[in-house]
């Protein structure tokens, strides 16, 4: 689904219509499922999860800024967000074992729900667009749902530079994602 198409959703949700809540709901939960399941492991806690997520979407709604961030990126953050807090107080799982094994994403039901829509191509030239080290944080951190923390632990590195490190990435990848490619100068700047 387009971006103008969910910030529209998001907008009607925030002013009390359950209809466009559902069919936000529609048009992302099951990315937004592969994603907590390829977290949390189990379906029932992803299903769980997902509920309290959508839960917490449906009362964000109205706080949602368009030009603070794409709306599937709002969603997909705030679906992350739940779910690990469900990972760790649900016994606190590290979730470095990766949920996708590399080189097989496309093999995947949770690949086939995220990269769904033609948007394959164009993640794949983001991700692309990274250093190894970003490209790899960035996977770990959205694809295999490792909180920053362990990942800073993971990769022996300051827990501020892996957050800038992300950072930086996103960057480049949104605004590949959007066309401007504007974010390459400011990643040849950080190398």
């Amino acid at each position: 689904m387009k971006t103008a198409s969910l910030d529209l959703l998001i907008e009607r949700a925030g002013a009390g219509s359950r209809a466009a809540m559902g069919a936000l709901y529609d048009a992302t939960a099951p990315a937004m499922y592969a994603m907590a399941l390829a977290i949390l492991k189990d379906k029932s806690a992803a299903e769980t999860a997902l509920i309290d997520a959508y839960g917490q979407i449906w009362k964000a709604a109205p706080t949602y800024v368009k030009s603070d961030s794409p709306a599937a990126t709002w969603i997909a953050m705030a679906v992350r967000e739940v779910v690990l807090a469900h990972a760790r107080r649900d016994g606190g799982r590290a979730a470095l074992e990766p949920a996708i094994a590399p080189g097989e994403v496309n093999k995947t039901s949770n690949a086939q729900s995220i990269y769904r829509a033609g948007e394959e191509e164009r993640l794949a030239a983001a991700l692309s667009a990274l250093d190894d080290a970003s490209r790899a944080s960035i996977r770990r951190a959205f694809f295999e749902g490792a909180p920053y923390g362990v990942l800073a632990q993971h990769l022996s590195s300051p827990l501020g530079g892996v957050k800038s490190r992300i950072r930086r990435g996103l960057l480049v990848m949104r605004d590949r994602m959007e066309g401007t490619g504007a974010a390459d100068t400011e990643k040849q700047a950080a190398q």
